[in-house]
This record gives C-alpha cells, sequence and structure tokens, in this order.
C-alpha cells in the first residue's frame, strides 16, 4: 500500500501540560538564521578546515576525505562522536532527546562535549554524514562560526533523528535521492532551503575488469544480510529463471549476522537460507562472505540485483553498473509514492516483480553479444553520471573548496 504522510506540527506547538516552556524560554531554540558571510569568508582563507563527522559509519564519508586528505589547501579532521567519550555519549532515543532539549549551556557540560565543540570552533565546514545521532549533537552545539552541511539517507527517514535535528543550524541538506528528498520534505519540519541531491561519492572507474562469458547468468546482491535488502525477493527471481534454464546462479555478498545482531535480523537470514534450501533454487544460490575486493568481486557477475524494499541510492547498483553486469532494480516499495527507484536510475533498469524481473534478465542475457551490449550501455551510464569525475566537483562547490586544489 502506497503510504501517505501528514506534515507534523513543531513538537513544541503540542504541549498542552506547558512541560517544554522552561526550553522555549531558553537560548536552545532562539538560534539565529544561518548566513552566508560564514563560508564566504572561509572561502578567502588559504586553508579550508574540513570537519568530516559521523556515528560509526564512515563508509560513504571515507571517499571525501580521501579526496582532500594531503592537498595543501584543505585540513581535514575526522570526527566520529561515538568515540569522543566511550561509554559517556547519548545513544538511545530518550537520551538524544534529552540531550537535544536541554539549554546549550548545560549540554556544553555534559562529559562528551567538550571535544565536539571544540573541533566545531576549529572548522570553518563540517560535513555530517547520516542525519541521526551525530547530526542532533552537533548542530545542538553548533557555535555558529563554521558552514553546516547534513547528509540525509534512507535509513534515517525511518527514525526519529531527523526531527531533533536542529535544521536551523544547517546551512545545506544533502540528499543523495530526489525520492528521499520528497519523503523528507512531507514529513520533517523546517528543512534549510539550500537542498541538493547528489549521489555519495564514488570511484566507478576502479570497478571496470574484463569479464568471461561463464559469468553472464550469475545474479548477485550485495550486502544481502540486512532485512531491508530482502534477499528473499532475489531468490524468487532465480527461482523464475530457472523455470527457464537452470544454469542461472545468484550470489548472496556480505557478512551474516553478528553475535549481538537483533532477532529481527537473525530471524530474516535464516528465512533467507530457508528459502535457498528449497527445491526449485537447491544448490544454485552461493553464499559469499564479506570482501575487500568488490571489483574482483563483481568480475564474477552478470546481472547486478537490488532487490531492496528501501534505498536512498543503493550504491551497489552503480558500482555493478560500472563493471559492466546488466542492472536490474526492484521499484523499492517503501519509496513507490515519492518516485521510488526511478528517482535515481534509469527507468529500463527497473522492475515490478519477480517475474518482471526474470524477463528483463532473460531478455538482457539471452545470448553474449547482448549482454555484453547491455552491460556497456549500463556502464557508460554509470560513468558519465555517478562517477566520482562528475559528483567530485560538485562536492567541491558545496563544501567551498577549489577543484583540484594543491598537494
Amino acid at each position: 500500500r502506497a503510504l501517505h504522510f501528514d506534515r507534523p506540527a513543531s513538537p513544541l506547538a503540542a504541549d498542552p501540560e506547558g512541560y517544554l516552556a522552561p526550553f522555549r524560554e531558553s537560548s536552545a531554540f532562539a538560534h539565529a538564521t544561518r548566513s552566508d558571510h560564514r563560508s564566504q569568508g572561509a572561502a578567502n582563507l588559504p586553508t579550508r578546515r574540513l570537519l568530516v563527522a559521523s556515528y560509526l559509519n564512515f563508509t560513504f564519508t571515507t571517499p571525501i576525505i580521501d579526496r582532500y586528505q594531503g592537498r595543501g589547501d584543505v585540513e581535514v579532521r575526522p570526527l566520529d562522536v561515538r568515540r569522543v567519550t566511550p561509554g559517556q555519549l547519548p545513544e538511545s532515543v530518550r537520551q538524544v532527546t534529552r540531550a537535544r532539549l536541554l539549554a546549550p549551556a548545560a549540554l556544553a557540560a555534559m562529559p562528551h562535549s567538550e571535544r565536539i565543540s571544540a573541533d566545531l570552533r576549529w572548522s570553518d565546514v563540517v560535513f555530517v554524514d547520516w542525519s541521526q545521532r551525530a547530526a542532533v549533537l552537533i548542530t545542538a552545539l553548533d557555535p555558529g562560526s563554521a558552514k553546516v552541511v547534513v547528509r540525509l539517507h534512507s535509513y534515517e527517514a525511518f527514525t526519529c533523528f531527523p526531527h531533533l535535528v536542529d535544521w536551523s543550524r544547517v546551512d545545506d541538506v544533502v540528499f543523495v535521492g530526489r525520492h528521499l528528498q520528497r519523503l523528507a520534505s512531507r514529513i520533517v519540519s523546517d528543512l534549510p532551503a539550500r537542498q541538493h541531491v547528489l549521489p555519495v561519492l564514488m570511484d566507478l572507474r576502479r570497478m571496470q575488469r574484463d569479464k568471461g562469458a561463464d559469468v553472464r547468468r550469475t545474479l548477485a546482491v550485495l550486502g544481502w544480510a540486512v532485512p531491508a535488502k530482502d534477499a528473499i525477493w532475489a531468490i524468487d527471481v532465480l527461482a523464475e529463471l530457472r523455470r527457464h534454464d537452470p544454469s542461472y546462479r545468484l550470489l548472496l555478498v556480505g557478512a551474516g549476522p553478528g553475535e549481538s545482531s537483533p532477532k529481527a535480523v537473525t530471524s530474516y537470514v535464516a528465512n533467507v537460507r530457508e528459502r535457498a534450501a528449497r527445491a526449485d533454487v537447491a544448490g544454485s544460490v552461493e553464499f559469499v562472505g564479506q570482501t575487500d575486493d568488490v571489483p574482483g568481486m563483481l568480475a564474477r557477475v552478470g546481472t547486478i540485483v537490488s532487490s531492496s524494499v528501501r534505498e536512498s541510492f543503493h550504491a551497489a547498483v552503480a558500482e555493478g553498473a560500472a563493471s559492466g553486469a546488466v542492472p536490474v532494480v526492484r521499484d523499492w516499495p517503501f519509496f513507490v509514492p515519492y518516485g521510488g527507484a526511478a528517482a535515481v536510475y534509469p527507468e529500463e533498469w527497473i522492475v515490478h516483480s519477480p517475474a518482471d524481473a526474470a524477463q528483463r534478465i532473460l531478455r538482457t542475457t539471452k545470448d553474449e553479444a547482448i549482454w555484453r551490449a547491455e552491460g556497456a550501455r549500463a556502464q557508460e551510464h554509470a560513468l558519465s553520471t555517478f562517477d566520482q569525475s562528475v559528483t567530485g566537483p560538485r562536492y567541491d562547490d558545496l563544501l567551498g573548496v577549489p577543484t583540484g586544489g594543491t598537494s
């Protein structure tokens, strides 16, 4: 079913008991409007001080750090807010909400705040990845001296955290997909006016490897062991394919659940393994462990599959396409009302059911010449649209860093 949301009222408006009255009167909710003078002044300095912050997950920020590390005109400082003061950072929803409601002086006095505040004062530009705990704390502590950029992915859009970010302290917000921008604009109040749809920074040219003809009938899902990836949908696609040709295979790539994984994850993984053992696909699903050699793995793949129920961008699709694999992208159900997967990828890559996906795969892999031609077309689109040679200058402009720069 399509999900529709009404824009929520401000959390300070719905307070019939007056519980939040002391906070209304504190300066916690009296921040000045952001202006351009900070970034303009910093742009004239010989060295740009860039703080790249996240909460534990630096998967999509490492390429940004690498882009500017070692340049003479940029000084980069990573900040993992979870490691600032181990065991003392507000992490639960209750703790983060309490931290958000504290007056600035009280929040600044908390054990984790001193290092974060010092890094903010040092910075000319702050780039915060994921609109969750790091974004909440940084915008609550922001002294107003640096340009603040926050990037939002799909995970946070389904949590309370974007509603706890103080968007009045944010200059620019980045969405990695147009569909995500549409959803966030419906459900999150007071987003900044400067909004950008900008894919994650990726070096896709390194994905180019020669593929043997024998991989033509091999499908893959990367990072399958997360419920949102819905690998059972991909196995159903494989079952449909094998009714026509039993030589089709599926690689499920990625680490399984850890010891502390929640029951929802372990139950999902068990269900995937049970489905993979059924007679219609038995022996044709290979579970491949975590690998650091993504280009080498993709050299084994003829079709890259996005079977997810939700994605903000799904970098594996762009990586697979850049390798010359044929992309097959489920129209992510959670985002269908907001443009779905077609808000990111070409309409011809999008499918709506396992049967629909199987038909696209059979059509594009029926012989080697067609498969290689389709893979080449996908590769050209990925490299010309999503590679860092295209997106990198846009990040430079966003962060106020000269393209090229000095070493």
